[in-house]
């Protein structure tokens, strides 16, 4: 939590950190990565349970079925990994494609764990009833964008005639990705996936939940 909000209002100092750092991934995903996204869904889940969200002028609806909560919160973490390893995977092939700016996937998984540090901690916005998904990801992703800005040329290191070109490719990329999951979780839990919800939640696979 500290270093995302380091990087909302310090992220030329967050940045130069992390840069001489040089952490691999390991530990970004363990000491970092996991327990940020582990405390913001509980917090969103616990907001669903406890006070509902409003949907388009309807009334608020309380999420009282703890399986189901337990189930959108699981598919929430597991899409914020898998956008974090694609979209740095994606950046990775940019760089080296377009820009003439060969990087190491440790070093693309670093900028782009912790440049969506802001909008993961912004999923917590949900927990607030009369707040809409897409307004806390917009708030989110802009605040991501911003800090990338300074991330780009610290951690990447891109020649500086392509580093504005980097950086407008990475925050495209992060956009698109982490916007597709971010919606496709939150249609699933209004009830827009209504043949794969029952199919999910009585797989004998989530019993466990």
């Amino acid at each position: 939590m500290i270093k995302a909000l380091m990087l909302i209002f310090i992220p030329g100092r967050a940045w130069n950190g992390l840069a001489e750092d040089k952490r691999g991934i390991a530990y970004v995903l363990f000491r970092y990565l996991i327990p940020l996204l582990a405390m913001v869904y509980f917090v969103e889940a616990y907001g669903l349970a406890h006070w509902g969200k409003e949907r388009f002028g309807l009334p608020r609806q309380v999420f009282h079925d703890l399986k189901v909560l337990k189930i959108y919160a699981a598919a929430q973490f597991g899409t914020s990994l898998l956008v974090v390893l694609l979209g740095a995977k994606i950046i990775q092939m940019f760089g080296d494609a377009s820009f003439h700016c060969r990087r190491p996937y440790a070093t693309t998984f670093l900028l782009v764990a912790y440049a969506l540090a802001p909008m993961f901690f912004c999923q917590m916005l949900n927990a607030i009833p009369i707040l809409p998904w897409w307004l806390a990801w917009i708030i989110g992703i802009t605040l991501s964008v911003s800090a990338m800005y300074h991330g780009v040329p610290r951690v990447l290191e891109p020649d500086p005639p392509q580093a504005f070109g980097l950086y407008f490719a990475c925050a495209i990329v992060l956009a698109i990705v982490s916007g597709m999951a971010r919606f496709v979780t939150a249609w699933w839990l209004e009830g827009r996936f209504l043949e794969l919800q029952s199919a999910v939640v009585n797989h004998p696979l989530t019993n466990w939940l």
